[in-house]
């Protein structure tokens, strides 16, 4: 027995051989593992921890198949709960309407053939590679191409109870129909479905999380974007039975998300299609006697046919109008308006036909209180409905 003792006080220490002189062992009988007392040093201690995970290490994975589901009665489910922490959107193409977002994926299930006793080896955790173990199969079901994974492995837990926590960062494109009505005062609703392809409800149970000690959906705090703003975020679960499997329930999580744009630079081109047709308006205050305010108010809707094009570039085709398009088309409306209404005005004024001259020049008082009057009608009309549309952010 005191030879047993001499020889467990040896130890390999970076491949030399060394015997502590003024520090004294025990056995432990249950694990026989060696520790130190407390003056022993640090880095003795973490060479004894090293070779605990490594004799861990050595007797979880032998014999371990990564390929079957990790549970020991082969008729229960692997129950999974999970979520999903969105860090950032890395960008909406609204013509195409598809958005990209990074998000951190994280799981938590149990591992029955991956257990050990805490006080056998000291240590309640250890960190695995996802090519060691099984892992879930979730899909994104709307997704509309390949994840990007930016890490295959992750940060992945497993802990003495079998328990896994794992948290994924990937990035997911899927596809998202917008509502555009109200644009650029609009918000979107983007919806992504997860489920698994290979197991029903009977062989994985994968729920989301009941907000315990994880959120099922949350939004990073260094999330920022700046057109796209997330208001609200909503998750919802529910066991569906397909066509081509009857009498098998597949677990569905519909995660929600719902941005708010930022209106403010569709703003700025509202207001500068506001002062523009103020500018128009003003040039139709000129006498109707000017041939000049006829010439000047024809060239001002195309600017605003140049702004309506841009604006279409930024957005899909759609079968209703948007709230910037009415406002650009009332702009439009009543630059035409003004100018059919000059160039009636000044041709009559100005006919070559000494019958028709003859003729307004005796209704010359009602003309000018018709001109008078429509154009006041116009510059007021147009100025309250612009102030309702710039103001319909509310």
């Amino acid at each position: 027995m005191n030879l047993f003792f001499l020889l467990a006080s040896f130890c390999y220490h970076d491949g030399d051989l060394f015997l502590g002189d003024d520090d004294e062992y025990y056995l432990n009988d249950d694990n026989y593992n060696f520790y130190a007392d407390d003056d022993y040093g640090s880095g003795d201690d973490d060479f004894l921890q090293i070779r605990n995970v490594e004799n861990l290490r050595r007797d979880l994975f032998t014999g371990y198949d990564k390929n079957t589901r990790p549970v020991i009665d082969y008729d229960s489910a692997v129950e999974l709960q999970y979520g999903i922490e969105i860090e950032s959107l890395d960008y909406f193409d609204q013509k195409a309407e598809s958005i990209e977002l990074n998000i951190n994926m994280i799981f938590t299930w149990r591992d029955e053939y991956l257990r050990w006793n805490l006080y056998e080896y000291g240590i309640d955790y250890i960190s695995v590679d996802k090519s060691e173990i099984w892992t879930p199969d979730v899909e994104l079901y709307n997704a509309g191409s390949q994840p990007v994974v930016y890490d295959q492995t992750g940060g992945m837990k497993l802990y003495n109870t079998g328990e896994v926590l794992w948290i994924r960062p990937i990035r997911y494109q899927f596809s998202c129909k917008l509502n555009l009505r109200d644009f650029p005062y609009d918000s979107q609703t983007c919806s992504m479905l997860f489920g698994s392809w290979k197991f029903s409800k009977d062989s994985f149970d994968m729920r989301p999380f009941n907000d315990e000690e994880f959120r099922n959906i949350s939004v990073s705090e260094n999330f920022y974007h700046n057109e796209w703003e997330i208001t609200e975020t909503n998750c919802t679960h529910e066991d569906i039975e397909y066509l081509c499997c009857p009498g098998q329930l597949w677990p569905n999580t519909e995660f929600t998300v719902t941005l708010k744009r930022s209106y403010h630079k569709y703003l700025v081109v509202m207001i500068m299609s506001f002062v523009l047709i103020l500018t128009g308006l003003t040039v139709a205050l000129m006498s109707v006697k000017f041939y000049r305010r006829f010439y000047i108010l024809v060239f001002i809707p195309l600017t605003i046919i140049w702004l309506q094009v841009y604006i279409a570039d930024k957005i899909p085709i759609v079968e209703y109008s948007t709230t910037l398009e009415r406002f650009l088309v009332m702009c439009f409306t009543v630059t035409m308006l003004c100018t059919f209404e000059s160039g009636i005005i000044y041709n009559l004024i100005n006919a070559g036909n000494e019958n028709i001259r003859n003729y307004i020049k005796t209704k010359s008082k009602w003309i000018k209180t018709f001109d008078l009057f429509f154009r006041v009608s116009v510059i007021l009309s147009f100025i309250i409905g612009s102030i309702i549309y710039m103001t319909n952010s509310t």
